[in-house]
């Protein structure tokens, strides 16, 4: 019913929205006093953080914790590792989709190629992450820090990146060995308002229709990147490549 659906500020007072489709919808700064979620499904939704014990919710479907899954989740990081420098003939590959893991310190961690799916990663600690071909679609990666992490080829649809640091990521194209192939990072409506991307290497990048409102892009590398439809109202640009850049239907400048 409302899956996807864009609910920031909605009064859903006395609403009763049991067993209700909430997948992938955005609900912050939601009014929830007297309503009924129970049962309503919520998995891959954001949501204010402060807002997941509301007595609305108890009974909601949300993103399961690290601890109600019973992760290791040191084991599974020093499992993906081997499976990346020994390019899967050894290890596993990390899987977390869907998991709610907030505020975790994973600075300089091995998350390549790793599957990140509808995570919430809330206010996390990435500084310096490799996470060069991670699929993050629809993550919710607000006021995380991603400062100099490496996102080449990084699927970043759909994803939350409010107010995230991205200073200094490099969020280009990674060059694959299969016929010289180049796989570009994507951030196809995805949400960055407010983002810091300061100095970011965001060659090719794709932003079609995502919303880079208030986004800071001072010496950013645009060079080839697509943002077509894209919100830039507020977005700095001081100092930034913008060569080749598709700006039809942009908004905003």
């Amino acid at each position: 019913m409302f899956r996807n659906a864009n609910l920031e500020g909605a009064r859903f007072a006395g609403c009763k929205a049991a067993n209700a489709d909430f997948r992938g919808a955005i609900l912050t700064d939601v009014y929830l006093e007297d309503s009924d979620f129970a049962g309503a499904d919520l998995t891959g939704a954001i949501i204010d953080i402060a807002l997941l014990d509301h007595p609305a919710l108890h009974n909601a479907t949300k993103p399961m914790t690290e601890q109600e899954a019973g992760l290791d989740l040191p084991a599974l990081l020093a499992d993906h590792k081997v499976w990346v420098e020994t390019n899967a003939a050894s290890g596993s590959r990390l899987v977390l989709t869907g998991m709610m893991l907030l505020r975790q310190d994973w600075a300089g961690s091995s998350l390549a190629a790793a599957s990140l799916r509808n995570m919430v990663l809330f206010s996390s600690n990435l500084t310096g992450a490799s996470m060069a071909l991670a699929d993050l679609t629809g993550t919710d990666l607000r006021q995380s820090n991603l400062r100099s992490a490496d996102l080449r080829g990084a699927t970043l649809n759909d994803a939350h990146l409010n107010d995230a640091d991205l200073r200094g990521a490099n969020l280009g194209p990674l060059a694959v060995s299969v016929r010289g192939r180049e796989i570009g990072a994507n951030a196809v409506a995805a949400s960055l308002v407010g983002a810091r991307l300061e100095g970011a290497k965001l060659m090719g990048m794709n932003f079609s229709s995502a919303d880079l409102r208030r986004v800071d892009l001072t010496d950013a590398d645009l060079t080839g990147a697509v943002l077509r439809g894209a919100m830039l109202e507020g977005a700095r640009l001081q100092g930034a490549v913008l060569d080749g850049v598709d700006l039809d239907g942009a908004r905003g400048l």
